[in-house]
């Protein structure tokens, strides 16, 4: 789910730089999450409701 850009990586929780560059590799290429100009982050949307 990660590399296609359809989840985030929890980075406070997590130091693995496997899925971390999983996750650069979607944004890199625009995929998921990443294809549009707008993100934002689940726990600061939660944060915000």
């Amino acid at each position: 789910m990660i590399k296609s850009g359809n989840a985030w990586v929890y980075k406070e929780n997590r130091n693995n730089n496997y899925l971390l560059n999983l996750e650069n590799h979607a944004r890199t290429n625009k995929l998921g999450l990443w294809s549009g100009s707008l993100h934002i982050e689940p726990w600061i949307f939660r944060k915000n409701k």
